[in-house]
């Protein structure tokens, strides 16, 4: 086993950063490839349907757009689509067109170009809430930055596990120093 030599750093309670007093809602899309339900298990999954939930139960406008299109590993997406729809999130699907790209990942860049397109035709969210796997908003995030779309919208990028902590986790050697 490898010894690690890396900081860690607490995180303030939550109490002490205290909750928004503000009265105004959001209107919030989480963009992703993983959510419970029409996913059965994952860090990210969970996540997302909690946040979801919560965000709803704070009287926000959530939508989620899964990534994956209508793919569930459970029931129908028309079941998805109601059990989300009864604590009040709404579940859109994302269906990629069927693209001429040639390059690595084609299948995801497909689906990333669509999901830019989804975000770019819809009405304007406050925040987009996705995740850095696979970099789902790469082309969205560029439009941003170009000027082009989403300067009213607030993105955040939820961070997984980092590469050191991968390895630790499977118990295999860090090979590079500077990894």
């Amino acid at each position: 086993m490898q010894i690690d030599t890396f900081k860690v750093k607490e995180f303030p309670a939550i109490d002490q950063i205290g909750m928004s007093t503000g009265r105004e809602k959001l209107r919030v899309c989480i963009v992703t490839e993983e959510i419970i339900g029409p996913v059965r298990n994952g860090g990210i999954a969970s996540t997302y349907y909690h946040l979801s939930k919560g965000l709803a139960a704070h009287g926000h406008e959530v939508h989620v757009l899964f990534l994956k299109g209508r793919v569930v590993q459970d029931e129908t997406p028309e079941h998805w689509v109601e059990h989300f729809a009864a604590f009040g999130v709404t579940l859109h699907y994302l269906e990629a067109p069927k693209a001429d790209l040639w390059g690595s990942s084609i299948e995801w860049q497909a689906r990333f170009g669509a999901a830019y397109a989804w975000l770019r035709d819809n009405p304007p969210f406050d925040v987009v809430h996705t995740s850095e796997w696979r970099g789902g908003m790469i082309y969205a995030l560029m439009a941003k930055r170009m000027g082009l779309a989403f300067q009213e919208t607030l993105f955040l990028v939820k961070t997984s596990s980092p590469h050191i902590w991968n390895r630790h986790y499977q118990m295999q050697p860090i090979e590079q120093r500077e990894l």
